[in-house]
């Protein structure tokens, strides 16, 4: 006989004399156990990314879709005495098909648990006929495999629509309502991709925005500055020029070094005697020199520096 049934606890049956009865298989932990108890305890970042929009974001989606299994099962049942040339009703009864399949998919998030199919007769076979999600990744494939089914559906459904314009006079409930589904889809869908974009990259469009609003501070502009003239010696942008080059890099920034102080200055750019200057180095003199003179200028009541 056959049998499917969830389990909290299996136990195991083995062969009479196999020293198997009585083994005890845990039951493996639900999604709901590994995103709680990894955001809780190991602090994983995809988990702390994407366990709300997995589970909470949907909700809405589902609603929408238990709407449409309901509405649409009417409209195509008591559609009698309506005709359009184009297969309208085959749109619909594909958007209630994918809605049955998204609200498995979603309601097994949270009912799903591991059925096993058992035969006894004549000899013992058993195999494993569903599991619960395990991991958060494979219920983001099933919601990208329906939501990549239901695009194409509803791009069908849309050109559907914008050929069967004739039908709002012919078959006025089924026109309308088809026209409902493509509104809603698509309304849906930019409001979901927009929503991935903010997940995604919501934190480097908000700097990008607040740099443009902001502007650079003068720190900024005075490295980029520095960098921009430190590069035409580092060609091969290796973050170090010769040493023989550190004179000129002065000069092409402006700033004087009498002679007398280039050894004792262009030793300090390279402690290590290595003949090469490294960015960091320089540029930190950089900095404590320009706001040195900063500093001096303000003291003489904000003279314009030599």
């Amino acid at each position: 006989m056959s049998e499917s049934k969830p389990e909290e606890q299996q136990v195991v049956e083995g062969g009479g004399n196999d020293g198997n009865d009585g083994n005890v298989e845990k039951k493996s932990p639900s999604i709901m156990q590994i995103i709680f108890s990894r955001i809780n305890i190991d602090g994983d970042e995809f988990y702390h990314k994407w366990s709300g929009p997995m589970i909470l974001g949907p909700l809405v989606p589902a609603i929408f879709c238990l709407f449409v299994i309901i509405t649409g099962e009417v409209i195509v049942r008591n559609n009698t005495g309506e005709f359009c040339g184009f297969p309208l009703e085959i749109f619909i009864q594909a958007a209630v098909a994918i809605c049955y399949l998204f609200l498995f998919v979603y309601s097994w998030l949270f009912i799903g648990d591991k059925f096993v199919v058992k035969w006894d007769f004549m000899f013992k076979y058993q195999f494993t006929l569903a599991y619960p999600y395990q991991s958060l990744k494979w219920l983001m494939i099933f919601y990208t495999i329906i939501g990549f089914t239901s695009w194409i559906v509803w791009i069908v459904g849309t050109v559907l629509l914008k050929s069967s314009f004739l039908c709002v006079s012919t078959a006025p409930k089924l026109y309308s309502y088809t026209l409902f589904l493509v509104a809603c889809y698509w309304l849906g869908f930019v409001i979901v991709v927009l929503s991935l974009i903010n997940i995604m990259y919501g934190d480097r469009i908000q700097q990008f925005i607040k740099d443009q609003l902001t502007g650079a501070s003068q720190s900024e502009l005075e490295e980029r500055i520095f960098r921009k003239k430190f590069l035409e010696f580092d060609k091969e942008k290796t973050d170090r020029i010769s040493k023989e080059d550190g004179p000129a890099l002065l000069m092409g920034l402006g700033i004087y070094v009498p002679d007398e102080e280039l050894p004792a200055l262009m030793k300090s750019f390279d402690p290590d005697n290595s003949g090469f200057i490294r960015f960091e180095i320089i540029y930190d003199w950089f900095k404590k020199m320009s706001a040195t003179e900063i500093d001096e200028d303000g003291m003489d009541g904000g003279a314009s520096k030599k």
